[in-house]
């Protein structure tokens, strides 16, 4: 989603742009991929070293890594973790895993963030709206899985 939006349909060496193609570059593993692999893959597939990941972001930092995002032109990743008998902010069902969604746009006036969710087909709904305070608080403090919670962002 991140390099479709921003236009990115080919690696530097060719590749076209598929979602084989990038978990490949991400090094994605039937458990998925880890938070180093994700940015490695990122940069890989621009061919320079554009994206960062910050773990375990505050609130300020969180909020200006999105806001950044659109002026970079490439939408920032948030690496969230649902929890069993948690509240699960688009609907997937009562699991706990970790997960990327892609930030799709940002209110300032109050908070309110739409995301893109890949694996809408997990179940849930693609887009969901929320607020970037409270879903910080509820997604991206704790991880399950060791890998840190975050958001990826370019530079």
């Amino acid at each position: 989603m991140m390099m479709r939006n921003a236009g990115k349909w080919r690696t530097t060496n060719g590749t076209s742009l598929s979602i084989d193609a990038m978990a490949a570059y991400m090094n994605t593993q039937w458990d998925g991929a880890h938070d180093g692999d994700i940015v490695n893959g990122l940069n890989n597939w621009l061919g320079r070293n554009a994206f960062q990941v910050y773990g375990y972001p505050d609130y300020n930092t969180l909020r200006y890594e999105v806001l950044h995002s659109f002026e970079t032109n490439y939408a920032p990743m948030v690496l969230e973790h649902e929890r069993r008998g948690g509240y699960h902010p688009n609907g997937h069902s009562n699991s706990t895993f970790s997960h990327a969604i892609v930030v799709d746009a940002y209110n300032t006036s109050d908070d309110s963030v739409l995301f893109d969710d890949p694996l809408a087909s997990y179940g849930g709904a693609q887009k969901f709206w929320d607020h970037l305070g409270s879903f910080r608080q509820a997604y991206l403090l704790q991880s399950v899985d060791g890998d840190a919670p975050g958001i990826v962002s370019a530079k």
